[in-house]
């Protein structure tokens, strides 16, 4: 009688696995619009700046100017993880691989889950870090939330391959 309880768990995994695919990536596409929208109000102001003057000499401009390169973005390989296309495909990529989940569970969707939650959660990470240095308070909770959300996806995928190796229907 107590596999039956077991059962009717791992039953509803799929499910919340989904759900915690699309609450990540709401707060991913939140955050990264969030994001862009900061560096929008931050280049408008300083381009508001610079053409008042305001009487600053040039070394202040240029110490100025110098404190906004160092928060320049990460481009690993020279791409931008913050483009709008590639921010798309992985919304696109979450939701499908969501769907997937929800209405066909299989092994290769849990293991796309452990493989894809566990990449998000890496970069979600490093987003973290890089907000903290920026002290972008609002930013790095969201990329928190995000990382928390795909790493919990992940663990929970990674429970039912191991819990049923066996009894998950293949793909082929």
């Amino acid at each position: 009688m107590s596999a039956h309880p077991v059962r009717l768990r791992l039953s509803r995994t799929p499910a919340v696995i989904a759900g915690l695919l699309v609450a990540a990536t709401i707060f991913f596409v939140w955050g990264a619009l969030a994001e862009r929208s900061n560096h929008n109000d931050t280049h408008a102001t300083t381009a508001t700046h610079q053409e008042g003057g305001g009487g600053e000499s040039a070394g202040e401009h240029a110490t100025e100017g110098g404190a906004t390169e160092s928060f320049s973005e990460y481009h690993p390989l020279g791409v931008d993880l913050e483009s709008t296309p590639l921010i798309v495909v992985a919304a696109a990529v979450s939701l499908t691989l969501a769907g997937l989940v929800a209405f066909r569970p299989s092994t290769a969707a849990f293991v796309a889950v452990v493989v894809l939650g566990g990449a998000f959660t890496a970069l979600e990470i490093a987003e973290v870090f890089h907000q903290a240095d920026r002290d972008e308070i609002g930013l790095l909770a969201l990329a928190l939330v995000a990382a928390a959300l795909h790493a919990a996806a992940a663990a929970l995928a990674l429970r039912v391959l191991i819990a049923t190796p066996r009894a998950m229907p293949s793909t082929t």
